[in-house]
């Protein structure tokens, strides 16, 4: 069942472990709540303040998450955004993390190492995504959509872009997979500063 808590007041609620999947959280208020384990796959979280809010582990799978401002979300760690719309969302000088250790998709058939952590972002939806100078390293990116995002000085090292769509991205500045720096003016693909 489909839970409608559209425009709720929930700061500060402990949601930590909750069945969120398929909720209407539109415009709800989210600051300083616990989402820690959270199940909130397909989710509708547009317009939703999460300042504050812990994100640990949280299962965005499929949500709807367009122009949410994750800047002051805290603990964001291992969060899985697969195939998520995160268009227009704000991580400006912000950025997606994970714990040390191997991360698992969500079916077992598909592993993907993180040793040094990072967030999973596979075929997520990141058009217009403001990501400037953002902590984005060994993030999965496997077929993401990053049309027109501002990656100007981000940190992507060892992150996997394979078969991200980065068509009119901004990535002047941005610290690439390889580590290199992409040239100023990049647009759409890395051209490094200094050869390889």
């Amino acid at each position: 069942m489909r839970s409608h808590v559209e425009g709720a007041r929930l700061k500060g609620a402990r949601l930590s472990g909750a069945k969120l999947s398929r909720a209407n959280l539109r415009n709800a208020d989210l600051t300083a709540a616990g989402l820690e384990g959270a199940e909130a796959r397909q989710a509708d979280l547009r317009g939703a303040r999460l300042d504050d809010t812990r994100l640990t582990s949280t299962q965005f799978q499929g949500a709807n998450l367009e122009g949410v401002d994750l800047r002051n979300a805290v603990r964001r760690e291992s969060a899985n955004f697969e195939a998520a719309n995160l268009r227009g969302i704000n991580l400006e000088e912000s950025g997606l993390y994970g714990s040390n250790g191997p991360y698992r998709r969500s079916e077992k058939r598909y592993l993907y190492d993180v040793p040094a952590g990072g967030a999973l972002l596979m075929r997520a939806d990141l058009s217009g995504a403001n990501l400037r100078a953002a902590t984005l390293a060994n993030c999965n990116f496997e077929g993401a959509i990053l049309r027109g995002a501002d990656l100007r000085d981000a940190h992507l090292e060892l992150s996997n872009l394979e078969g991200a769509d980065l068509t009119d991205a901004k990535l002047s500045g941005a610290t690439w997979t390889d580590y290199s720096t992409c040239a100023k003016g990049s647009v759409g693909q890395c051209r490094p500063t200094r050869p390889r």
